[in-house]
């Protein structure tokens, strides 16, 4: 049966600290794995990995990129991390639109 997840049983990981050394996909791959395109870590599945091994992998992040957090903060931190993509993805596609003479492509936005 699985655990009940409660207090600071979720984790979060800053990527924006995060170097993408993998170390934590490696350590405890049930929870966290690493972004195809420039390795960082994320946190996909809470409570995947014994809370030991998760513990490691905290302590292994050589940036200090991990935190265990509560629901509502994991919660926050998320909600933060999309609007930052989606800001970012915005930048990008402006980006390129101006190197193309802003024609649109759809395939960018």
């Amino acid at each position: 049966m699985p655990r009940r997840l409660g207090g600071d049983d979720f984790v979060f990981v800053n990527e924006d600290a995060c170097n993408g050394c993998g170390m934590c996909s490696k350590i405890a791959p049930a929870t966290f794995f690493s972004e195809a395109v420039d390795g960082k870590g994320r946190a996909f599945e809470q409570g995947g990995d014994a809370r030991v091994a998760v513990d490691e992998a905290i302590f292994a992040c050589p940036r200090q990129a991990i935190h265990r957090v509560s629901f509502e903060e994991l919660v926050r931190n998320e909600r933060a991390r999309v609007k930052t993509e989606l800001v970012n993805c915005g930048a990008e596609a402006d980006a390129k639109r101006s190197a193309m003479g802003n024609h649109c492509n759809d395939s960018w936005t």
